[in-house]
């Protein structure tokens, strides 16, 4: 069965919110041709609220741009000098942000 939790292709409501519970690194698919909208995908990102979004799905530097200047408004924005990090629980931010890893 397919959980609408699972897609990226609408809001979450407060059920869904419940459903997904922490999260603390949310990955998040950037190429508005399959998932929300920028503005949509901002108010996910403010509800789901986790401590490390990471974009994903990014086909150029057009469309990253786009996605982080919107972001920009709502989370610090920080870029990674590596393509690999490492996490844990106890090294997460204290507060939401967004971290680019470098593409190839």
């Amino acid at each position: 069965m397919h959980d609408p939790c699972t897609n990226a292709h609408h809001t979450l409501s407060p059920e869904h919110l419940k459903r997904l519970g922490r999260i603390d690194v949310l990955l998040v698919p950037i190429y508005s041709g399959y998932t929300l909208e920028t503005f949509d995908m901002m108010e996910v990102l403010r509800a789901i609220n986790a401590p490390l979004m990471i974009p994903m799905h990014f086909f150029g530097p057009s469309t990253l741009n786009r996605f982080l200047s919107s972001a920009r408004e709502h989370f610090p924005v920080e870029f990674s000098d590596t393509a690999a990090i490492t996490l844990s629980r106890a090294t997460l931010p204290k507060s939401p942000k967004i971290l680019t890893l470098p593409g190839h």
